[in-house]
């Protein structure tokens, strides 16, 4: 298949930033090349999250902890504040979070993402500090690539 050419596996479904399994057999998916992919679980089942800026400022991590009744969470690797500059806008989407998320410019997405978690009820929380545009021998990374670029997957599943 030649590069920026992808296969569309349920023609006519809608894209959409989060999946939940509520059942065994079923194996939620998102695609990242810098934004989190955030995985939950709990009594309701598992779900797989997809944060960048836009969704966890429209409240992405709340909506999947309720959907999944999450009691655990995992960050997986994503853009790390040494990396991602943002403007004021972006900034000020996340300032009732409290100080601590940016330095200047530069946004900790993960801990914006580890607060949301533990406002929504989620104690367990294990974050990847692994940052994609840092090291592209593990990862893609849209910031540093450019597009087209590969994408990571992110999973979740119950035993």
């Amino acid at each position: 298949m030649p590069v920026g050419a992808f296969a569309d596996p349920a023609p006519g479904l809608p894209e959409a930033d989060g999946h939940v399994a509520v059942g065994d057999g079923l194996v939620p998916l998102v695609l990242a090349a810098d934004c989190l992919p955030v995985a939950l679980a709990g009594d309701g089942g598992v779900a797989m999250i997809h944060c960048g800026w836009r969704g966890l400022a429209a409240g992405i991590v709340g909506n999947g902890v309720e959907a999944a009744e999450a009691r655990a969470a995992t960050i997986g690797p994503g853009i790390g504040p040494c990396c991602y500059e943002v403007g004021e806008t972006v900034l000020a989407a996340f300032e009732a979070l409290g100080p601590g998320l940016a330095s200047g410019r530069m946004l900790d997405l993960r801990e914006v993402a580890r607060r949301q978690l533990r406002q929504a009820g989620v104690e367990e929380i294990e974050v990847c500090e692994l940052c994609t545009s840092c090291h592209p021998e593990l990862f893609f990374s849209h910031r540093r690539d450019g597009e087209p670029t590969g994408r990571q997957a992110g999973l979740a599943w119950r035993d």
